[in-house]
């Protein structure tokens, strides 16, 4: 991996990797001068080191770091955010693109982090928000930027009054 830089950096260069690979990373000055490489070894964010990331010494309190846990009460449990690759420590607005129509079809979209070790989810979908479905609901990664797949998700709305939709994640 190359990276140009300009030889006063203000700002630190973060590299966030969601495969276990080497990547050796080259800076060069904008005139064309080579200053240094250096080989870094990257592994994927585990649950576990994700907890401790954000939660510290709170990261075994279930209450506060769970995944059913809602700790900054933004609507989505911490599971939802380690899914989706944000702070579960910062009130956001929902990462779930606004919904549409397509066709027939009500559709959303949302981007989720290419490896959540230990973490499987899917689309759920509901007409009352009582009992919600997994049938006739289906996604399509359409995307990939960097650690992040942009992920399209469609439901078959031929004679449903009203589609709600989420994502259900799991351990």
């Amino acid at each position: 991996m190359q990276i140009c830089l300009p030889s006063t950096i203000a700002q630190a260069v973060r590299l966030v990797a969601h495969v276990s690979r080497a990547v050796t990373l080259t800076v060069i000055r904008p005139c064309g001068i080579e200053t240094g490489s250096q080989l870094f070894y990257l592994s994927a964010l585990t649950l576990t080191s994700w907890r401790g990331r954000y939660f510290g010494a709170n990261a075994g309190n279930e209450s506060m770091a769970g995944l059913e846990a809602d700790f900054d009460m933004d609507g989505f449990s911490n599971g939802l955010e380690y899914y989706f690759g944000i702070d579960p420590t910062v009130f956001e607005a929902s990462p779930m693109q606004e919904p549409d129509l397509e066709g027939s079809d009500f559709v959303f979209g949302y981007w989720r982090s290419r490896l959540t070790p230990g973490i499987t989810a899917r689309p759920i979908w509901s007409e009352t928000l009582e009992t919600w479905r997994t049938d006739i609901v289906s996604q399509q990664v359409v995307g990939t930027v960097g650690a992040f797949h942009r992920v399209r998700v469609r439901v078959p709305a031929t004679g449903l009054t009203k589609v709600f939709a989420s994502v259900e994640v799991t351990q």
